[in-house]
């Protein structure tokens, strides 16, 4: 039986609290250890004020808002996991935080990065620029995905950097951080075009 929009929208409220908590902890341990954090506070903002979107649409029963930002904050928030984890792993002590079940560290047995990996994040981040510039989007959506768009691209360059220098382990984790902080930004066009009911 299918879960109902109210409790779908609580679950999803709930895995954002989850992956929240997780990216806040992994940082908080690159403090402790010392570690040269990478600047990911816009993007964390950005994630802890989706799921406060998501919260407040959920105590006004509007379950389907609820539902996207929720989906918008938990994306967002496995973007900033995924570029803390590099730097995590780079550190010469013992990591204490697994790695999220759905963020893969690529192997050297598995395949290669291909340019159609490059071109799924990139047909995703120009259908969010499409709708900035096209769409019936209020000018408070367009900011906020924007913001979030904006750093997906910066991630997107970076991963095609790498890729170019050969570094095809990491280029295809910051293409995961890419796509995922572009899904965030559709999830938060996305309200604009949805109906509750």
């Amino acid at each position: 039986m299918a879960m109902t929009t109210r409790e779908a929208a609580g679950k999803g409220i709930e895995e954002a609290s989850i992956a929240l908590h997780r990216t806040q902890a992994i940082l908080t341990h690159l403090k402790i250890v010392g570690a040269d954090a990478p600047n990911v506070g816009l993007a964390l903002s950005e994630a802890t004020h989706a799921y406060q979107q998501g919260l407040s649409s959920f105590r006004s029963n509007s379950f389907v808002s609820a539902g996207e930002f929720a989906a918008a904050s938990s994306e967002l928030s496995r973007a900033v996991a995924i570029v803390l984890l590099r730097v995590l792993r780079s550190c010469a002590t013992k990591v204490v935080y697994a790695p999220q079940k759905e963020i893969h560290r690529p192997n050297p047995g598995d395949r290669r990065l291909s340019q159609e990996d490059f071109s799924s994040v990139g047909s995703r981040l120009s259908r969010v620029l499409w709708l900035f510039e096209n769409g019936t989007l209020p000018s408070e959506v367009i900011d906020q995905a924007r913001k979030i768009a904006s750093w997906s691209e910066q991630l997107y360059q970076e991963a095609q950097r790498l890729f170019r220098g050969g570094a095809w382990e990491d280029a295809l984790e910051l293409v995961q951080a890419a796509e995922a902080a572009a899904h965030s930004a559709e999830h938060v066009c996305k309200m604009c075009y949805l109906k509750e009911g």
